[in-house]
């Protein structure tokens, strides 16, 4: 049962995106049969048919402060991840399920030498 006052569907997705990174959390730091350490950048960007009003203002801003020619600004995130004993599959699971919203949110894993 859900408190009144709260968004039931947005508690339950935080909740569920909550347990499945605590899962993953736990299953990394307990695994000693991974021994080397994994870098990885993920950058979510808005998917290209989705509004982007914070990149729409910082473009006119960027006009207003004298730089000429911009046509287009997107504003994303970049997340730096450091982790023993993952592989690929289980950080693309992670971007897509916990780190970026696949409905309105594309994002890039980069694996890091």
């Amino acid at each position: 049962m859900h408190h009144p006052k709260s968004n039931g569907v947005v508690e339950r997705n935080l909740s569920r995106k909550r347990s499945f990174f605590s899962f993953w959390l736990v299953r990394f730091t307990e695994r000693p049969d991974f021994p080397y350490l994994m870098k990885a950048v993920v950058t979510v960007m808005p998917k290209p048919a989705i509004l982007d009003p914070a990149g729409v203002a910082t473009g006119r801003a960027m006009e207003h402060l004298g730089l000429k020619g911009v046509r287009s600004v997107r504003i994303g995130k970049s997340i730096e991840i450091e982790v023993d004993g993952a592989d690929e599959k289980q950080l693309h699971e992670i971007a897509h399920d916990l780190l970026s919203n696949p409905v309105v949110e594309d994002y890039k894993l980069e694996i890091l030498p």
